[in-house]
């Protein structure tokens, strides 16, 4: 008996333990693994225990045990995982319960970060801009060092704009003082 393995936990049977023999394929089964499961574990046999139905098993979508939030903008009842409120409209970047205070400060953040995205494609842009880098060059960098932790939460494509303009506008600005050197190094007349 010491060789015969469980078709429910495919573990071994141990000698003293309380086993089940299945009617229909005679499988030997533990006591508890045969009760556990309603019947026969092995596929095909006859005293398999009938499936239940997807649909049976799914339980409605619900935050946290909850099928209902309070709006945080207008206190109305709305689903759990809801994102806006159907009853006034209040956009949720989450189906997580807010507080009006957090809403509010969320919200703010949002207006916030449409015009600094604006502003790193204007940075990038007049930086990138070789007669406008010069110009540019002292107010993108004071600009992007002041803003910068709004900047990093806007997302990798925005903060690197950023970046990527103002390093383009030190190295054209450095590459012009070389060149300007360069020029006034082999244009001297030898005396």
């Amino acid at each position: 008996m010491a060789h015969e393995v469980c078709p429910v936990c495919q573990s071994p049977i141990a000698e003293g333990e309380a086993i089940t023999a299945c009617p229909g394929c005679a499988a030997v089964h533990h006591g508890e693994c045969w009760q556990e499961v309603g019947g026969c574990g092995v596929y095909g046999c006859s005293h398999v225990p009938p499936t239940e139905k997807r649909s049976e098993l799914e339980i409605p979508a619900g935050y946290w045990g909850k099928e209902s939030k309070p709006c945080p903008r207008c206190g109305r009842d709305i689903q759990a995982m809801a994102v806006r409120c159907r009853h006034c409209g209040a956009e949720m970047s989450s189906g997580a319960e807010l507080s009006d205070k957090d809403w509010r400060a969320e919200r703010a953040e949002i207006a916030h970060r449409e015009p600094l995205r604006r502003r790193c494609l204007w940075v990038f842009a007049v930086c990138v801009i070789p007669p406008l880098a010069p110009l540019a060059i002292i107010p993108a960098t004071i600009w992007l060092l002041l803003q910068w932790r709004a900047i990093a939460r806007l997302g990798s494509l925005h903060r690197t704009l950023a970046v990527v303009g103002v390093a383009l506008a030190w190295l054209m600005c450095i590459g012009l003082v070389v060149a300007l050197i360069i020029a006034k190094t082999t244009s001297t007349p030898e005396p």
